[in-house]
């Protein structure tokens, strides 16, 4: 699933960061943004038995989450790379 979304994704983000005019920069918003959500990702995996737990979800639900909470941190993860590369060039 991946593969696909940053076939998509990627240029796009490469696009946004481009054209951004952000007062902190141009990479940085992005840079921080895709480095909360991959370690949100990261703390919903960890905790998804917990989670799943206290919202009375069943087995299902939490393989579910899981596999949301992957699938996220791991676009996250590749889509960092993008404007830390452009980051890199533009020192």
């Amino acid at each position: 699933l991946n593969p696909c979304i940053g076939l998509v994704a990627q240029p796009a983000v490469g696009h946004a960061s481009d054209r951004c005019t952000s007062r902190f920069g141009r990479r940085r918003p992005f840079l921080l943004f895709l480095g909360l959500l991959a370690v949100v990702g990261l703390q919903v995996v960890a905790w998804s038995h917990e989670l799943a737990g206290r919202l009375g979800w069943g087995r299902q639900s939490e393989v579910v989450t899981v596999f949301a909470a992957f699938t996220a941190m791991d676009c996250a993860h590749d889509l960092l790379l993008v404007p830390g590369r452009a980051l890199a060039h533009d020192l």
